[in-house]
This record gives structure tokens, sequence and C-alpha cells, in this order.
């Protein structure tokens, strides 16, 4: 468990040093149960909340998600 929580912040960083926009939902969504579990309920919401915004928003402004995805 405590392996895969690494792996889990390893691709954080990779994804924050590469300026690559998927990989850094991808690593915050699979962080969501940790936040709940660990007692930090707004941080949880407050993901929770940022990945599914972050999700329409190829759907809500392309030109936004055109530049995230670009980097």
């Amino acid at each position: 468990m405590y392996l895969d929580m690494i792996f889990i912040f390893c691709k954080l960083i990779k994804a924050e040093r590469t300026v690559n926009w998927m990989l850094h939902r991808e690593a915050l969504a699979i962080m969501l149960p940790f936040y709940a579990s660990s007692g930090h309920h707004l941080y949880a919401k407050s993901v929770y909340l940022y990945v599914q915004t972050m999700g329409e928003l190829e759907n809500t402004n392309q030109k936004v998600h055109y530049l995230f995805s670009n980097g």
C-alpha cells in the first residue's frame, strides 16, 4: 500500500514537471480515496470538483482545453 502511494506521488510529480495535464488529472483522481480516508474531507471535495470540472472542460471551453492539453 505504501509503495502504491509513492507511485501515485511520483506520477503527480512527473505530471507537474513535464506539464502533462492529463497525467495530472489522472494522478489527482487516484489520490481521492486517500484524501477521504485520511480525514481530509475538504481536500477530497475540492479535488473531486476540480477533476470533474476539468473533465468537462472539453465540452464547455474547447480553447482552454486545447491550451491545457498542449502545455
